[in-house]
């Protein structure tokens, strides 16, 4: 999906963009403007919401306490913390928001751009209101530019749960990802924030620009490169994640083959040469 794609929903002082709806995940791509005031305090019992700041800065009330988040902050809220955001500084914001698993987000967003109300506790939003949702500030992730688990020049872990795996990459001139894959179990997306990649999605090469998103569902073919000249920066996310934070760090066993190895953390090669050799 290209930069300014996507079902738009205009709400008062937010415009956004939906870039993906699908049972592992939602994914929004929100622009506001200064003094927007996001949902009061509220809690999901079955999704983690995470966001990560694309311009501009919000201004997160997590677990009761507050916390800034400027430019290329990652901020993930798991189940059970009560959390609200606004965007207190002078200028507009913009960022991006993800569900995982989707629980019906988007759909209570349409229903109340309708004029509707629907019973937000239908789709997983709950009011902290006099609640007490039992996880604080301490429970969640909140990650600035750069931050995170490191786990080379290039790669940062900012997030690792049974939901969601995100990372941050940057990959220089010609660098290629790995050879041609498919997850059974996960959906593998990403999108691009500086640069360009170009994608193999089955047997079609897709170049993706700053602002795009890129989705590969379960058992689709995919993989990656950068065709240059300047390098790209890309954010990652597995959902759900599979222990793919663990793949990144890992080795294989004593005994393990290359395959067995892959196959352990849900990534099935297919013979199929690297695209980037085409």
């Amino acid at each position: 999906m290209r930069p300014g794609e996507g079902e738009e929903l205009t709400g008062q002082d937010r415009e956004l963009g939906v870039k993906v709806v699908r049972p592992e995940l939602d994914l929004l791509e929100y622009e506001v403007g200064p003094g927007y005031e996001g949902p009061g305090p509220h809690f999901h019992k079955r999704h983690v919401d995470s966001f990560y700041v694309l311009d501009g800065e919000l201004e997160f009330t997590v677990g009761g306490e507050t916390v800034p988040a400027p430019v290329d902050t990652f901020v993930l809220v798991p189940q059970g913390v009560v959390h609200s955001f606004t965007n207190a500084g002078p200028g507009r914001a913009r960022f991006l928001n993800l569900h995982a698993p989707e629980t019906g987000f988007v759909e209570l967003l349409r229903a109340r751009d309708r004029g509707e109300e629907p019973d937000a506790e239908q789709f997983d939003v709950w009011d902290a209101d006099g609640a007490s949702a039992g996880s604080g500030a301490s429970d969640a992730i909140v990650v600035g530019a750069g931050e995170g688990h490191r786990v080379s020049d290039r790669l940062v872990i900012k997030a690792g749960l049974d939901d969601l795996v995100a990372t941050e990459t940057t990959f220089e001139a010609g660098r290629r990802g790995p050879a041609p894959h498919v997850h059974r179990q996960q959906a593998d997306s990403f999108y691009v924030l500086a640069g360009e990649l170009e994608f193999l999605l089955d047997h079609e090469k897709v170049r993706a620009a700053a602002g795009s998103f890129v989705l590969a569902p379960p058992n689709f073919v995919h993989t990656f490169w950068n065709p240059g000249p300047e390098p790209a920066r890309y954010l990652n996310f597995h959902t759900p994640g599979a222990r793919f934070e663990e793949y990144l760090v890992a080795s294989p066993r004593e005994g393990e083959s290359q395959t067995e190895f892959y196959e352990r953390f849900d990534t099935f090669v297919v013979d199929r040469p690297h695209p980037a050799d085409m």
